[in-house]
């Protein structure tokens, strides 16, 4: 038998880089024979005999374990790259797109971040400032001063 990793790869459905997400989003026949060995284990350091207590311990080691699996499976699904949430997404479209926002515009402030793979990729694709007037004057030609000549449509060229 192959031992299965705990986490697969995946791209973001938003910047479409690689990042890794935990399979398991809630507790597995493992996790419930662990928390009732652990619980076992501790009622017989503690009572040295078998005691009903031993229930609510069980239950309350279930639900912290519990707790923990959804929050690293919740966790993991954000992107770190542009901080986008598939979960978030699928509840509420428009906050998922502020949160990503939100999130870009902060890592835009943090200088650190240019020195990251990603922030890297965001500067080799910054166009330079020649091209950014040249488009400037195709966006707003009339605020500069350039007069538009229309351009013929296909229905006059093919007839």
């Amino acid at each position: 038998m192959a031992i299965r990793s705990i986490q697969d790869s995946v791209f973001c459905a938003c910047c479409a880089s690689r990042h890794r997400v935990f399979r398991k989003s809630h507790l597995g026949p493992r996790e419930i024979i662990a928390a009732g060995v652990w619980s076992l284990s501790f009622m017989m350091i503690v009572w040295q005999e078998f005691d009903p207590r031993v229930f609510p311990i069980w239950a309350f080691s279930l639900i912290v374990c519990e707790f923990f699996v959804h929050y690293r499976w919740r966790a993991s699904l954000i992107c770190s790259n542009c901080g986008f949430d598939p979960v978030l997404y699928k509840k509420n479209p428009e906050r998922a797109q502020s949160a990503v926002n939100q999130f870009v515009a902060k890592r835009r402030q943090d200088p650190s971040f240019l020195l990251t793979k990603s922030g890297q990729h965001l500067i080799s694709r910054r166009k330079p400032i020649g091209n950014l007037e040249a488009l400037k004057r195709e966006l707003y030609p009339k605020e500069i001063g350039i007069t538009v000549v229309p351009q013929q449509s296909l229905k006059d060229v093919v007839h």
